[in-house]
C-alpha cells in the first residue's frame, strides 16, 4: 500500500514538472518571437528614419540651390560665361557650387552615419561606366 501511494504521487508529481517544463518553453518561444519582432520594428524604424533624415538633406541642398537661382547642372555651366563677363563674378559661383556640393556630401556623410551606427545594411548603388 505504501508503495502504490508513493507510486500515485510521484507520477502526480512527474506530470506537475511535466506541465511547468512545456509552460517554460512555450513562454521562451513567446520571448522569443517577440523579441524578434520588436528587432524587425526598430529596424524599420531606423531605415525610415534614416531614409527620411537623408530625404531631408536632399531637400535643403535643393531648397538652398533653387534660392540661388537654379540647380547645379545649371550653375555649372554659369562659370564659364559669368568667367567672360566678370572674373570675380564666375569665382563666387564656382565657391557657391563647391559649397553646395560639400553640404551634400555632408548631408550623405551622416546619413550613411546614421545608417551604420543603426546596423541598417543598403544596397550599393550601380554606377554606369564612362564610356571611352
Amino acid at each position: 500500500m505504501a508503495q502504490y501511494i508513493d507510486q500515485a504521487a510521484q507520477e502526480r508529481a512527474e506530470a506537475k514538472f511535466n506541465r511547468q517544463e512545456e509552460k517554460r518553453r512555450d513562454a521562451e518561444i513567446a520571448l522569443a518571437a517577440y523579441r524578434d519582432e520588436q528587432r524587425a520594428i526598430e529596424e524599420k524604424t531606423a531605415r525610415l528614419r534614416a531614409a527620411r533624415l537623408a530625404r531631408e538633406a536632399q531637400e535643403k541642398v535643393r531648397a538652398q540651390t533653387k534660392e540661388k537661382g537654379g540647380s547645379v547642372a545649371e550653375k555649372a555651366e554659369t562659370p564659364v560665361r559669368a568667367k567672360k563677363a566678370n572674373g570675380a563674378k564666375a569665382r563666387d559661383v564656382q565657391a557657391d557650387i563647391k559649397a553646395q556640393a560639400a553640404a551634400f556630401a555632408a548631408a550623405t556623410r551622416r546619413a550613411a552615419a546614421a545608417k551604420a551606427r543603426l546596423g541598417i545594411k543598403t544596397k550599393p548603388v550601380a554606377r554606369e561606366k564612362k564610356k571611352a
